[in-house]
């Protein structure tokens, strides 16, 4: 029978496919990224992480990040920090402002988040992790998840331990990267080291790290045997990823994805952002996703070399503009070839 956690992810009662989820990153998955995702198949979107110190809970930057998706998924909001009484005080603060799932941050392996002992340092103390997991799932009225990595570094893995903890303290689902923090980004994930972890434990699992194709998603569900996916940097520039798999794992789902329509989807999204942001600001945070767009779309990073000069909003709509008459005139170029 499946969790009940996986049908809230998914809405669906049964749950009869693997879920789908786009990974939390800081500085990407704002809400204008998240709806983007959402639309294109994504079951689910977790907020950029927000901190968990009292000072810290009602800055800009962390309300900022509280903005919730128009589509019918939960409202999920991933915690980081290292005291249990400030993670306790947190999900309080984040419930009441609409948070129906918190997510616990083990797994950043960012060096500023690590020098203050949250995220994946906490996997170098495990009577650590066991007090914040027990202090939020103490006070929260909505379901508490987890996201973590292997372990620390390849002669200190933790997964097997963290596992058990969760099952203890009540948490509802795993996320795991197949990394330790000691490899960040590099080298690949360690894939069967999560089937042992699934194998071991009946709480739901979901797999993250390097799914950037149909075939990766389905060779890791069928190695690790995990419940669900979560795709995280193979998404930036490339959200139809998420409409790729949910028709292969889902024959009910249909979308549009000819090249106008993914320009014209990829244009919505910039717009999207630079409104969300304003002035200048929306303009650097866009930036990173056009040259990222462009790659995809074009095939070409370089095509408009001038990316990062450019410090309008409207110059960097014209750029989409451009590469719609560009497809327009191949399209009537074809129109004229064909007898």
């Amino acid at each position: 029978m499946p969790h009940p956690i996986l049908e809230r992810l998914t809405g669906q009662h049964p749950v009869n496919r693997p879920v789908i989820g786009l990974a939390p990153m800081a500085g990407v998955t704002d809400i204008a990224f998240r709806q983007i995702c959402e639309q294109l198949g994504a079951d689910y979107s977790v907020c950029e992480m927000v901190a968990s110190k009292p000072e810290l809970l009602q800055t800009p930057k962390s309300q900022s990040r509280l903005h919730f998706t128009e589509h019918a998924t939960p409202n999920i909001i991933q915690i980081v920090g290292n005291q249990p009484d400030e993670m306790a005080m947190a999900t309080t603060h984040y419930i009441k402002q609409g948070a129906e799932i918190i997510d616990i941050n083990l797994g950043c392996p960012a060096k500023k988040v690590n020098g203050t002992g949250a995220g994946s340092a906490l996997l170098q103390s495990l009577d650590k992790v066991e007090a914040i997991l027990r202090a939020v799932t103490a006070v929260s009225t909505v379901p508490v998840t987890l996201k973590t990595r292997l372990g620390w570094d390849h002669d200190n893995y933790t997964l097997l331990d963290i596992v058990q903890i969760a099952e203890r303290v009540g948490i509802s689902l795993i996320t795991v990267h197949g990394r330790t923090r000691a490899c960040r980004f590099n080298g690949n994930a360690q894939y069967d080291l999560i089937g042992q972890a699934k194998a071991a434990t009946p709480l739901p699992m979901i797999v993250n790290g390097d799914i950037d194709s149909v075939e990766k998603a389905q060779q890791v569900l069928q190695q690790t045997q995990c419940d669900g996916i979560m795709v995280g940097r193979a998404s930036l520039g490339n959200p139809w990823l998420f409409h790729t798999i949910r028709r292969e794992l889902d024959c009910h789902f249909t979308a549009h994805d000819s090249a106008i329509d993914k320009i014209q989807l990829a244009c919505k999204h910039i717009a999207h952002t630079q409104q969300l942001y304003g002035g200048i600001t929306g303009v650097r945070y866009a930036r990173k996703h056009i040259q990222k767009y462009l790659q995809h779309l074009t095939g070409t990073p370089d095509l408009f070399k001038n990316i990062a000069s450019i410090d309008n909003a409207e110059a960097q709509l014209d750029v989409f503009a451009a590469l719609l008459d560009n497809h327009a005139n191949e399209d009537y170029a074809d129109g004229l070839k064909t007898p």
